[in-house]
C-alpha cells in the first residue's frame, strides 16, 4: 500500500498542487523542486521509513526521469514511479535502464487528482512492494 509519495517537479505550481491534493487524500508527501537536493530531502524527511512511490516529470531539470530513477537506486532508494508527461497514454508503462526492475507508469497532461489517486490504487494492487 502507498503511504509515503516523493514528489519532485521544477514546476512550483504543479508541484504546490500535487503536494497539497496527495496531502488531502491522506498521503505523506516529501516534495522537492531541485534534484540535486533529492537524496538529502529523503534522508532528512523519511526518518528511515521507505519511500513507496516517485511522482515526477518525464524531464526534469534536463534529466530524464530514468537518469533520476538510477540515481536514487544508486542510493538505495528503489521506487516505481509515476511519470507526468505530455506524451503518453495514462496507461503506457516502460522498464528503466538501472538495475531497479520498478516500472515507469505515465500520466497524461492534463489529469485529475482522482486519475492521479486511481493510477496510484491501481499500481499499489498490482506490486505487492508497495
Amino acid at each position: 500500500m502507498v503511504s509515503r509519495i516523493l514528489v519532485i517537479d521544477d514546476n512550483h505550481e504543479r508541484l504546490g498542487h500535487l503536494e497539497f491534493g496527495l496531502t488531502v487524500l491522506g498521503y505523506t508527501v516529501i516534495a522537492e523542486i531541485y534534484r540535486n537536493r533529492l537524496i538529502d530531502k529523503i534522508k532528512s524527511r523519511s526518518r528511515g521509513l521507505p519511500v513507496d512511490l516517485l511522482i515526477a516529470p518525464t524531464t526534469i531539470q534536463g534529466e530524464s526521469i530514468y537518469f533520476l530513477i538510477e540515481r536514487l537506486c544508486d542510493q538505495g532508494f528503489c521506487l516505481p514511479a509515476i511519470a507526468i508527461s505530455e506524451e503518453k497514454t495514462e496507461n503506457s508503462s516502460e522498464e528503466p535502464q538501472s538495475g531497479c526492475h520498478k516500472a515507469v507508469n505515465f500520466i497524461k497532461e492534463p489529469f485529475t487528482l482522482n486519475q492521479l489517486k486511481q493510477l496510484i490504487n491501481t499500481l499499489s494492487k498490482g506490486d505487492s512492494s508497495l
